[in-house]
């Protein structure tokens, strides 16, 4: 996955995660939430940020 990729998925499911939310679908939201942090954590990693 490249860097670019992982922001681009990371916004997506961020941007998802909203739309659930307001459509009262809380389990599919915090499921977005999850491949948000995975995304960027993902990023982070290919950028050489240690956690």
């Amino acid at each position: 996955m490249t860097k670019v990729k992982a922001i681009e998925l990371a916004a997506f499911f961020a941007e998802f995660e909203q739309k659930m939310i307001k459509k009262n679908r809380f389990k599919i939201a915090h499921f977005s939430n999850k491949q948000m942090i995975k995304c960027c954590h993902v990023y982070l990693e290919m950028k050489g940020v240690k956690a």
